[in-house]
């Protein structure tokens, strides 16, 4: 049937194809998505469901009217990866003629059983192999974190064979506290911060009057902003006992040539850090574990199948491949198997709670 948009020289495509029932829905699912003359094609499934016995329907107009099935089963437009036994959650639409129920029809909305549910085990796995990489965390402060990217290239070139490793800042929010010596009249700082250009919000909420927090406009240039609002608040005897600014996380990932001694690049690379102001620097490897199956001991030894084979895991260094390592493993619980899984190590994962 054409399209309903006289603007678009397209068609709209409707076809009903009969599978076999060993056929792989989805693998003919995706084929059928790379047809290139097909745009955005929807493609469902049709099966039988059962629904509960009775069904309340609500109109438009909120009025509600009950009705008990003779036979609960009935068709049913589904997602191409539902598959029998699914629980699932469904829109039914139907007319009425009197009580008689006419034209019913469902519509999957939710598979409650092919959700994935995030699981989470410890166990020791054995290091297939390591990646030729060092990655590295660490924070920085927000006056620095807009030239650390190119000062911390320039290191990493410098230590190792790596031109141009991956380097992320994240971006924080924009706020600068001030604590003071004393207690402040808020009313008063009210009005300084409000003549206050690149102060876009400000908060006194702390109990105590003696700190008051700014929200500013990163498109100005921060240290003179933060210097202007210094001197103007000590000119006006707010006297400051420190300023707060925010601390920007950063982490970055270096390719390692052939032979590279991973613990005196390591070494050398956290002192140079450590000179551009960078604090709690972590250096960590990326190891390969493989596995066809993830255990979890804490809840009599479940097994959670995993095909996909292996992942990876961030350990610290001067591990070797072959020697077992404690893990934290996060995991997708998708039917009874793991998928999305990643990990890290014990050690490591303590420090970050």
């Amino acid at each position: 049937m054409p399209s309903q948009d006289t603007g678009k020289a397209a068609w709209i495509f409707i076809a009903q194809l009969k599978l076999k029932s060993d056929a792989d829905r989805k693998l003919i699912s995706e084929k059928l998505s790379q047809i290139p003359d097909f745009v955005s094609p929807e493609i469902i499934s049709t099966g039988i469901i059962s629904l509960p016995s009775t069904v309340t329907f609500t109109n438009d107009l909120n009025l509600s009217q009950q009705h008990t099935f003779a036979d609960p089963r009935t068709n049913a437009y589904l997602s191409i990866d539902t598959t029998a036994g699914d629980v699932i959650k469904v829109e039914l639409q139907a007319s009425f003629l009197g009580k008689q129920i006419q034209n019913l029809i469902a519509f999957e909305q939710y598979n409650l059983t092919a959700t994935a549910i995030p699981e989470s085990i410890e166990g020791n796995f054995k290091i297939a192999n390591i990646e030729d990489s060092l990655s590295f965390s660490a924070t920085t402060t927000y006056s620095e974190s807009a030239e650390i990217e190119a000062q911390l290239k320039k290191i990493i070139s410098e230590n190792s064979a790596d031109t141009n490793p991956e380097i992320n800042v994240q971006r924080v929010f924009p706020e600068l506290k001030f604590v003071f010596e004393e207690s402040f009249i808020p009313e008063d700082l009210n009005i300084f911060f409000s003549q206050q250009k690149g102060v876009l919000a400000f908060d006194f909420s702390e109990k105590d009057n003696n700190s008051a927090a700014i929200f500013f406009d990163e498109s100005l240039d921060y240290n003179l902003l933060k210097s202007e609002i210094v001197t103007g608040l000590n000119s006006l005897h707010f006297n400051l006992k420190e300023t707060i600014e925010p601390e920007v996380p950063l982490s970055g990932k270096i390719t390692l040539g052939e032979g590279a001694n991973v613990a005196t690049i390591a070494e050398n690379l956290s002192k140079s850090f450590g000179t551009e102001g960078l604090k709690e620097i972590i250096f960590t490897r990326t190891a390969v574990i493989e596995a066809s199956e993830l255990i979890d001991s804490a809840h009599d030894n479940f097994s959670y199948p995993f095909p996909e084979g292996k992942f990876n895991a961030e350990i610290k260094l001067g591990y070797t491949e072959g020697e077992e390592i404690p893990l934290v493993v996060s995991f997708s619980n998708l039917r009874g198997n793991a998928v999305e899984v990643s990990a890290v190590e014990k050690s490591l994962a303590d420090v970050g709670q």
